[in-house]
């Protein structure tokens, strides 16, 4: 088996039938697998390690996957 997504940080991997059509998306962060997201506008995995938010943002002819950080409160960094 080809481990690609080896030493990565963060990692996508999309899956689709034999027709071309997506299914879903599996998401990697903090290098482990946090889990699937359905290939629909607005579905989303939190990072539970970091608190990333993983979002799937469908448009006409093609889709994005956006990283949301949470941020950090002053208060935080001290």
């Amino acid at each position: 088996m080809d481990f690609q997504n080896e030493g990565k940080t963060n990692d996508y991997r999309v899956n689709f039938h034999n027709g071309g059509e997506i299914i879903s998306i599996e998401v990697t962060c903090c290098g482990g697998h946090i889990g699937e997201i359905h290939f629909k506008d607005g579905e989303h995995k939190k990072c539970s390690v970091c608190g990333t938010l993983h979002t799937l943002k469908l448009q006409h002819n093609h889709f994005h996957i956006r990283q949301s950080k949470p941020q950090i409160l002053e208060t935080e960094t001290l």
